[in-house]
């Protein structure tokens, strides 16, 4: 499992940057009464195939979640964002079968770059 820490749109890549782990365990280290949560964010990605050069992103599924820095328990759910992407080809059958989206699905939908960063 990786922690994301930021994504970045430029043109046609998109770049997810993973979150150091020795610095996430420094920022979670200890608890006060009044810092007894950090919030992660959980991405879910379905794409039109695995080759990153040419397959394109289908659908993007954000929660941002707070937990406890001591036991790892959900302490609430912050906020979340859901999104089609028109790929601009047709999702090939195997594809739909694998992600359970097809081209009706997509059609005309556009990811909000904005709101997820």
């Amino acid at each position: 499992m990786s922690f994301i820490k930021s994504i970045k749109k430029s043109g046609s890549k998109i770049n997810l940057y993973k979150l150091d782990k020795d610095i996430l365990a420094k920022q979670t280290k200890g608890t006060t009464l009044f810092s007894n949560g950090i919030n992660i964010c959980v991405l879910d990605l379905e794409t039109t195939g695995l080759n990153m050069e040419e397959d394109k992103i289908i659908e993007i599924a954000l929660k941002v979640v707070k937990i406890d820095k001591i036991d790892g328990n959900i302490i609430s759910f912050e906020e979340s964002y859901e999104s089609f992407q028109d790929p601009g080809m047709p999702i090939e059958d195997k594809i739909s079968k694998i992600t359970g989206i097809d081209d009706e699905m997509v059609a005309g939908h556009e990811i909000d770059w904005n709101k997820v960063n």
